[in-house]
C-alpha cells in the first residue's frame, strides 16, 4: 500500500492499491504547500551557495595577497585565518542546506523546520 504523495498526513486515508487521498479536494493544498516548501529551501540553497562563493573569493584574495607580500615566515596573518574560517563555515552551511534540499526533493523527507500544521501553503 502506498501513501499518497509520500506524505504522512493523517488527513489522507489509504485506499485500495493506489494510495490516493480519500478527498481529491485536499490535493491542491498539499501540492501547493509542498511546492512552497521546496521553493523556500531552493532559495535557502541559493543564498548558501552565494555566501560560500563570496567567502571563497575573499579567502583566495587574502591568500594571493599573503603570497605576494613575500612574508613566508610561517606565520599566517589573522585576517587570512579569519577568511579561511569564514570559508569553512560557509561551506559547512552550504552542505547542510544542500543535504536538506536533496532529502526534500529527492527522498521526500521533510526538513526539520517544516510546519505540518499549515497545509494551506500560506
Amino acid at each position: 500500500m502506498v501513501r499518497a504523495f509520500g506524505l504522512h498526513d493523517s488527513r489522507y486515508a489509504e485506499t485500495g492499491e493506489t494510495g490516493w487521498p480519500s478527498s481529491m479536494s485536499e490535493v491542491p493544498d498539499s501540492i501547493a504547500w509542498r511546492e512552497q516548501l521546496e521553493d523556500s529551501w531552493r532559495l535557502k540553497l541559493e543564498i548558501a551557495f552565494n555566501l560560500y562563493t563570496v567567502a571563497t573569493t575573499e579567502c583566495r584574495k587574502m591568500q594571493q595577497a599573503h603570497s605576494e607580500s613575500g612574508a613566508h615566515d610561517g606565520v599566517v596573518p589573522p585576517p587570512l585565518v579569519r577568511a579561511r574560517h569564514e570559508e569553512s563555515q560557509a561551506l559547512a552551511y552550504y552542505v547542510r542546506v544542500l543535504r536538506i534540499f536533496t532529502d526534500l526533493t529527492v527522498h521526500g523527507k521533510l526538513p526539520p523546520d517544516a510546519d505540518l500544521s499549515d497545509t494551506r501553503g500560506t
